[in-house]
């Protein structure tokens, strides 16, 4: 047979590849443990990755690859505002806080992350009352109250324009007097509140006055709503009601002369009686806007 196929006894056969050139995977060293590596290498500079063997394995086995693993960590990896992870007794963590800024976050009882700063602010801030623990809306039960004076003032301001203004002044308009029929609806829109604003009261309206004066300087009519009652709660939602509706009649008594007729600055100027008392705009915590009027 082998001189058949031309092979000699003594000849050598195929190369095969020893031990020493090419390791088993499992020869390789596991790794020394994070500390001693810590340890054994100076803090100043990283030392030099091992350069690879050209007879090393490619694929290194399972246990290798499970072997834990160390990185230096140096001072360029440390951000200056130091992140640390807050642990509650649970043993759960939450979310992290920056040491040297102002604001530090935490986990409430909802399960969301909010500043403290304004978890605290939002305790002091007013609830609204129209909005029951589950948060639907809902009517305030005022019956508790006792029925006191109560009185509200708000304001409107229609600007007519060049072509409108002097038609309302000289009670030109087509559609009759304009001011006069802008009283009338304001004080209807009054006595109409509580069907037009679902959670407002039904409250017995003392006095309803509206008045409308002409501006010339702006080519505006200026609207002042008053509302007093005796009740368990306040009239100010009548009174701008009053406002604004008296501005929306002039705007529909006028339109057919200018499309472009606005309204501005619906508000309330000032209120009386109830638990909060007395209240002005332009006083502290009473101004919002006062640009351009």
């Amino acid at each position: 047979m082998e001189a058949i196929f031309g092979l000699h006894p003594s000849a050598d056969p195929l190369p095969s590849h020893s031990p020493a050139q090419y390791p088993p995977s499992s020869a390789h060293p596991p790794s020394p443990p994070p500390q001693a590596q810590r340890a054994s290498r100076p803090h100043s500079s990283a030392p030099p990755p091992p350069s690879p063997s050209p007879h090393s394995n490619p694929f290194p086995s399972a246990a290798s690859r499970s072997a834990p693993r160390s990185y230096p960590i140096h001072a360029r990896h440390v951000e200056s505002a130091q992140l640390t992870a807050e642990r509650p007794q649970d043993g759960t963590l939450s979310a992290p806080s920056v040491n040297n800024a102002q604001t530090t976050w935490r986990a409430n009882d909802t399960g969301t992350n909010a500043p403290a700063s304004e978890s605290a602010s939002a305790s002091a801030t007013p609830r609204l009352t129209h909005v029951d623990a589950s948060g639907k809306a809902t009517m305030v039960d005022v019956s508790h109250k006792p029925p006191t004076h109560r009185r509200a003032l708000a304001s409107a301001l229609v600007l007519l324009g060049p072509l409108a203004f002097p038609l309302v002044a000289s009670n030109q308009i087509a559609k009759g007097d304009v001011l006069t029929v802008a009283q009338i609806a304001g004080i209807n829109g009054a006595k109409a509140t509580s069907s037009l604003i679902p959670l407002c009261h039904n409250v017995p309206i003392s006095k309803v006055g509206v008045t409308l004066t002409l501006d010339h300087e702006k080519q505006a009519v200026e609207v002042r709503a008053e509302a007093c009652t005796v009740a368990g709660t306040g009239v100010e939602m009548e009174a701008l009601s009053a406002a604004a509706v008296a501005a929306l009649t002039v705007y529909d008594m006028c339109k057919g002369v200018s499309k472009g007729i606005e309204i501005r600055w619906v508000r309330l100027e000032e209120k009386s009686g109830g638990k909060s008392g007395e209240w002005r705009r332009g006083e502290e915590g009473g101004r919002v806007e006062e640009a351009g009027r």
